[in-house]
């Protein structure tokens, strides 16, 4: 917020005044579930630049079987998970245990308590699974100063995370296959559906040549750029023609 600051006081007055709910994941008035992304449509648009000039049947088809292949691939993977959690979310909770050691714990009942992380303290209340810091009902997982409690009283910590991060429910998401499409030859179309005509839509193309990469937002990291370095005196930021280190001739 300080570098938003620094940069425009107008943007933070306005954050402000719209309410925490709209901007902020801690204060939403529904459970996001860590961070939702649109980064499986983006994974799906970078696969499928090859398919993209194809006809709709071809590109159907291409992306049926791109879809099966991640499927079979990520089925795979949930089978041979030999943790309780995910891997994913196995190593973050490894993460957030090393994260709590050292803290002191301070019981008020058998599931309230005070969890002391450096000059800071936090109540955490285990029966309803939430925390002062907002990550343990955030992330539906414990936090770590959730952790520093289970840890303290030989708790399980799996009891407290969501079955949505359990393997079971991972090799779920991966049960129903992509079913092949067989070939057109033996398909039995009916009659009113051969018989009607789809025409391509209207409107007007654009002039030049169709755009393929996608424009990236202002909060999307872009690749840098690299330097260009001169072949003769091997300095950067000029080439060989422009470069003023040549050597003179004596």
């Amino acid at each position: 917020m300080a570098e938003t600051y620094s940069i425009d006081e107008r943007v933070k007055e306005y954050l402000f005044d719209i309410g925490y709910h709209r901007w902020s994941i801690a204060h939403s008035n529904v459970n996001r579930f860590m961070v939702m992304t649109s980064n499986i449509a983006k994974s799906v648009n970078a696969a499928d630049k090859e398919a993209k000039d194809l006809l709709i049947y071809d590109l159907l088809d291409y992306l049926m079987k791109m879809i099966g292949r991640w499927n079979n691939t990520n089925r795979n993977e949930a089978i041979a998970t030999g943790t309780t959690l995910s891997t994913k979310y196995e190593h973050l909770m490894r993460e957030k245990m090393k994260e709590s050691l050292g803290m002191m714990v301070v019981p008020s009942t058998e599931y309230l308590y005070t969890v002391y992380d450096g000059g800071k303290r936090h109540i955490v209340n285990m029966r309803e699974r939430i925390c002062t810091c907002r990550q343990f009902q955030m992330d539906v997982m414990p936090c770590k100063h959730a952790l520093a409690i289970v840890r303290k009283y030989y708790m399980s910590e799996y009891e407290y995370c969501s079955v949505y991060y359990k393997k079971d429910n991972l090799l779920n998401t991966y049960e129903v296959p992509v079913y092949p499409i067989p070939d057109e030859s033996i398909w039995e179309i009916p009659p009113d559906v051969a018989a009607d005509i789809v025409l391509p839509p209207k409107g007007k193309i654009k002039p030049g040549r169709p755009q393929k990469i996608r424009y990236k937002n202002g909060g999307e990291s872009r690749p840098k750029k690299s330097r260009i370095t001169c072949g003769v005196c091997g300095q950067q930021d000029h080439n060989r023609q422009t470069c003023r280190n040549i050597p003179q001739a004596t």
